[in-house]
């Protein structure tokens, strides 16, 4: 028989591990673990299905809710969530035009349509310089960073003896264009380049899908990050690039001598800029 003052045994099975992540002893039990053990430790759908609850009680205890927040939705939006798009493949009011750089350059800016694509297609019929297209235009104050653009073009060459055709520009010295090698070919060229790079061919009258992932995690110092770079024609050809670190504040399209210049499937990707972001 108990003494009296002797305290009850408890009734029932001992509590689980998995109860008390659950209740209310869970922020203590957390307390005493070290950061890394927390962040792995979700070992069963149960222990994950409390785990978010858990560390966002870590950070609010150390006063770093605000900022985890932040850090969370800026790694959502890193996948894709709330990027904003522009896309146009007709040669309509989404697009300014660009005056050529040259005085005397000559030329047109249509939407044709080929095989049931409909596509823009600027014809240049004397030198325009970096000019002599289409432009938009964005507003640097609103801190934009592009994410991923694709796009679709072909170009012809009237033999006229150009060295450049298609531009695809993104600011000063982001995107492609297609350039006269040394041996009489073509090559879909970036702008900043560097001895390393080798840069894909490219042919005449003939279509090519390119896809630019920009990484704006990866410092590679004078101001410059890595755009990753996927070119299909018969062949799928990757490669890396790089360009400034600043922020969209235009798209041009032209050719910089007389040729033929076509684009479709225009997707430009652009989010502002997060934590997780360089800075400009």
């Amino acid at each position: 028989m108990p003494k009296q003052g002797d305290q009850p045994a408890p009734k029932g099975p001992p509590p689980r591990l998995i109860d008390l992540w659950r209740s209310d002893p869970s922020e203590t039990i957390a307390a005493f673990l070290p950061l890394k053990a927390i962040a792995t430790m979700a070992v069963s759908r149960r222990f994950r299905d409390r785990h978010p609850t858990i560390l966002f009680s870590v950070a609010r205890r150390h006063g770093a809710l605000a900022a985890g927040t932040g850090a969370l939705l800026d790694a959502v939006v890193a996948t894709g969530r709330d990027w904003s798009r522009f896309s146009s493949d007709s040669a309509n009011d989404a697009w300014d035009t660009l005056s050529p750089a040259l005085s005397e350059g000559r030329f047109t800016c249509t939407t044709n349509t080929s095989g049931g694509n409909r596509h823009i297609q600027i014809g240049t019929t004397v030198a325009t310089g970096h000019g002599g297209g289409l432009v938009r235009m964005f507003d640097s104050a609103d801190r934009l960073c592009l994410r991923r653009v694709k796009y679709r073009f072909s170009f012809s060459d009237p033999g006229a003896g150009s060295h450049g055709f298609a531009y695809f520009c993104l600011n000063d010295d982001g995107g492609l264009f297609v350039s006269r090698t040394s041996t009489g070919g073509y090559e879909l060229k970036s702008f900043v380049q560097t001895e390393e790079e080798q840069f894909p061919p490219v042919e005449p009258d003939t279509w090519y899908d390119v896809d630019l992932t920009y990484d704006w995690t990866t410092a590679l110092g004078n101001n410059t990050l890595w755009v990753d770079v996927v070119v299909k024609g018969e062949d799928e050809i990757k490669y890396r690039t790089r360009c400034s670190c600043e922020p969209l504040t235009a798209i041009t399209l032209y050719n910089f001598g007389p040729g033929v210049a076509r684009y479709t499937a225009i997707e430009v990707n652009y989010s502002k800029q997060t934590s997780r972001d360089r800075s400009f």
